[in-house]
């Protein structure tokens, strides 16, 4: 009998996420996964066909989505993301498909994370006859896209560095001691490796408490009778408010700490072996409680289960039963080891929470950030912002469609850090919509105690040729260098000194209106005769405009 009411395995927030970045991915477009992963977490329709059309088309891709019919989906361009419903799960669900033909097929199984290849009769039994198409020919390279990708690519290097270099520590301690100084048991070396895999199964409970909708957790987790997230959850999950799973992890983990920082002590590793015998009733507990209470299995739990098992059985054939746990060890070694456990106790026991805690708040951000790009929300908070007065028509420098509807008037001066923050934003903007209109009004004085009318006066000179390329490469210059250097600019971009002259009437004219309008700081933003809300930037209206 079919389950109707089987969860996926894969939230919809994952399925977009891991589809929009393998589709950018194959496609190599130039967009970083960081600049991916936040337009679409923060459109106000995510997770949606509409999240990804519309993400795809900020960065000025031409995107097609459709209703389209079976027959016709190997008449379209490929790759394309298509819609779905889970084999697995009967759930609809996003897929990127490769390649397809009349006899076969190959697509992304993003609840598996696999390339699926069958029969094109198979996919088009489960297909849902949406599908979305990108040209990739037509996007425009992310702003800072290359030193974006390289900072990742460091970023996953330091990431795996870190992973790694815990158990390659503990490995090359265990061979040199086993190898220079012949020290080590056969049986404690099979047992601390057990404590490693025993950590290691812990830090993934761990993991699933803070993030439960891991794609890969959820593999793990799912089954005919599979659901950590029921075990985990349950009443029986904490001790005296502390989580089975900080317990386990501070266990492995100080045994682990334990064995190497006493060079494999034989009176200390076997008094670890008693400690870890002392905790075999919790196997026969946690079993119990999946089989007779929960009816719900755990595999990440019954690993645990496992590996103390393993630990006892190593422990006895040892001889363990043998040796007193209390008269081999010296005060100093109980002092150690009992400042061990309590350091990763606490580091479990504040650490989790902390992780939670941020875990969360990214979310509530993203989940604001959403509400925040909601047209409707927008424009009922740009009603209430004041307006300005005076006639701004021909002020400071123009660019853009000049008819445009959409009008941003940005209130900035030469030296100022936000300003100068802010103007790649206004670059992109320009790049990504061809109906909009951007007006650069300055708050600089005709005078000449005022150090900022110089480079103003350039930048209006440059402007007045009507070369609005040339403007713009020269206000991105200015404005990315981390200098300002005036000489230099002025080298780059000569003027005449006839043309600076000229331009300290329309300096006047700025600084007029400024005073007209109120203006208190820059930059100051406007858009389309209303200031700009306080929670919004610049940024936010790269949202607004698509």
């Amino acid at each position: 009998m079919i389950n109707l009411f089987k969860k996926s395995t894969i939230s919809s927030e994952e399925n977009i996420n891991s589809v929009v970045l393998i589709y950018s991915q194959i496609l190599e477009l130039p967009i970083s996964k960081e600049g991916l992963r936040k337009a679409i977490d923060e459109h106000p329709d995510y997770p949606s066909m509409l999240a990804v059309y519309d993400v795809f088309a900020k960065f000025g891709a031409n995107v097609y989505a459709a209703q389209i019919d079976g027959d016709k989906l190997k008449e379209i361009k490929q790759p394309f993301i298509a819609q779905i419903e889970s084999p697995n799960t009967f759930y609809e669900i996003f897929t990127v498909v490769k390649n397809l033909d009349d006899k076969k097929v190959c697509y992304y199984d993003p609840e598996k994370t696999l390339w699926i290849e069958t029969e094109t009769t198979s996919f088009l039994e489960i297909y849902k006859g949406v599908g979305l198409v990108v040209n990739g020919e037509t996007v425009t390279p992310e702003a800072d896209y290359e030193n974006k990708r390289r900072s990742e690519k460091n970023n996953a290097i330091r990431a795996w560095a870190s992973i790694l270099s815990f158990p390659l520590l503990f490995i090359v301690i265990v061979l040199f001691y086993w190898i220079f100084q012949g020290a080590i048991n056969y049986w404690f070396t099979l047992y601390s490796l057990l404590s490693f895999a025993g950590a290691i199964i812990c830090c993934l409970l761990i993991w699933f408490e803070i993030d439960s909708h891991s794609p890969l957790l959820m593999r793990v987790c799912s089954g005919k009778r599979s659901n950590c997230n029921a075990i985990l959850n349950s009443e029986a999950s904490k001790v005296f408010g502390v989580s089975w799973s900080a317990i386990g992890f501070t266990f492995f983990t100080s045994q682990l700490l334990t064995f190497v920082f006493s060079s494999f002590d034989m009176d200390i590793s076997w008094s670890m072996g008693w400690l870890g015998l002392l905790g075999t009733p919790y196997i026969v507990f946690s079993i119990y409680y999946q089989w007779r209470v929960a009816r719900q299995w755990c595999p990440l739990c019954l690993s645990i289960q496992a590996v103390l098992a393993l630990q006892a059985i190593i422990f006895i054939v040892a001889g363990g039963l043998a040796t007193n746990p209390i008269t081999a060890l010296a005060a100093n070694d109980i002092i150690i080891i009992v400042s061990i456990f309590l350091l990763v106790f606490l580091l479990a026991y504040w650490g989790v929470p902390t992780l939670r805690t941020a875990k969360e708040a990214g979310h509530f951000k993203n989940n604001f950030q959403r509400l925040k790009h909601n047209g409707e929300v927008f424009n009922s908070l740009l009603m209430r912002q004041k307006g300005f007065s005076g006639d701004i028509e021909g002020l400071g420098i123009t660019l853009g469609k000049p008819d445009s509807q959409n009008k941003i008037i940005k209130v900035c001066s030469p030296y100022c850090d936000p300003c100068a923050k802010a103007h790649p934003s206004i670059d992109e903007i320009l790049r990504l919509n061809p109906d909009v209109q951007v007006q650069i009004v300055f708050t600089s004085r005709n005078s000449e105690r005022d150090y900022k009318a110089v480079p103003v006066k350039h930048f209006m000179a440059i402007a007045s040729r009507n070369d609005e390329e040339l403007t713009r490469s020269a206000l991105h210059y200015w404005y990315t260098s981390p200098s300002k250097n005036y000489t230099e600019f002025a080298s780059k971009y000569p003027v005449s000194d006839t043309d600076l002259q000229e331009q300290g009437k329309k300096l006047d004219e700025m600084w007029l209106w400024c005073n007209h309008a109120g203006i208190l700081y820059t930059p100051t933003f406007f858009f389309n005769g209303q200031q700009l809300p306080d929670i919004y930037d610049i940024d936010d209206l790269k949202y607004m405009l698509t």
